[in-house]
């Protein structure tokens, strides 16, 4: 449900990182309206749903018209309707693989939202550890900058050696230096969290400082939702499905067909240099086709052996 709702509400203006502070929702909105690879893969899942329709199912239907101008004047037209009635169940098996089609582009969309979910989310808290980072060594700079002041001064009213000093300030300059890295991974990791939301990547100190928890994880629970639920499974299950309708579709090659076929011809031929100068014939027709395959240069078997590999390698990938 937290995912429908990322995904249908995008209403998110562009922040003002000096106004506000924004919240790791507030960046997942963002980033789900403008990532472009979402909008890619949700274009990619429509073309699936529009090659999701019943033409293989259908007839062709075809007008042709020719003329032909030489000693004789030739005259054509027609209209033919062509209609596969069985081709050994393909068109069916081609019409299931379509709907497995679809709901694969769907779940790829939702893959890919999970993931930019969990590389928005880890950019996110990386930026807020990256946070209390530099609040300790700014912390550790300012507890090395006292140490150094008091003894230097400890050494000019000669309670301490020069020794102590020198140590301070080689501590105070360590520390300046890790304090000015930590700026750096600061920085680093904002860019990181800009980069996944396509926004401007010299936005700093936008985020809120504050983790919050969430419930208690139970094993056994996890265990059972990732079984029923998890997407990659899911899609691994939906190739399996789609190899074995491949498989189908690989073997009904070995059936044979039967085509109705239909139209409506007329022909004129104007011969002026024979005692028939005039050749006219018109008329319907109909009747059926059908072909039975006999030997395929080996190239079905092979189709069918390859597909049952296909098949295997699928089932391997999803218990993998």
């Amino acid at each position: 449900m937290i995912v429908l709702l990322f995904i249908f509400n995008f209403q998110f203006s562009i922040f003002d990182c000096s106004a506000q502070r924004v919240s790791l929702d507030e960046c997942l909105e963002k980033a789900l309206e403008s990532n472009f690879s979402i909008k890619i893969i949700r274009n990619e899942a429509r073309m699936d749903k529009n090659n999701l329709n019943y033409s293989t199912f259908l007839p062709t239907l075809e007008g042709t018209a020719k003329q032909t101008q030489t000693r004789n004047d030739t005259k054509t037209a027609g209209v033919a309707l062509n209609w596969r009635i069985f081709d050994g169940l393909e068109m069916f098996t081609t019409h299931e693989k379509q709907k497995e089609l679809l709901a694969m582009g769907e779940l790829a969309v939702q893959q890919a939202v999970e993931n930019l979910i969990l590389n928005v989310s880890a950019a996110y808290y990386n930026v807020l550890v990256q946070h209390h980072k530099l609040m300790a060594a700014r912390h550790s700079l300012e507890l090395s900058n006292e140490r150094y002041d008091e003894a230097r001064v400890r050494y000019k009213i000669g309670n301490r050696s020069g020794l102590e000093a020198q140590q301070a300030k080689i501590d105070l300059n360590t520390d300046s230096s890790t304090y000015v890295r930590q700026k750096e991974a600061l920085k680093s990791a904002y860019i990181t969290l800009n980069k996944l939301m396509n926004t401007d990547l010299q936005m700093v100190n936008y985020v809120q400082d504050t983790i919050l928890l969430g419930p208690q994880l139970v094993l056994g629970t996890l265990e059972q939702k990732t079984l029923a639920g998890n997407t990659t499974l899911l899609i691994a299950k939906k190739d399996q499905k789609i190899s074995a309708l491949d498989l189908k579709n690989a073997r009904a090659v070995l059936f044979p067909t039967l085509d109705f076929n239909s139209g409506y011809n007329y022909n004129k031929t104007d011969t002026p240099s024979s005692s028939t100068t005039l050749n006219r014939s018109n008329g319907f027709y109909w009747g059926f086709s059908l072909n039975v395959p006999i030997f395929s240069r080996l190239q079905n078997r092979t189709k069918i052996k390859n597909a049952k590999l296909e098949l295997e390698n699928t089932e391997l990938s999803y218990q993998e």
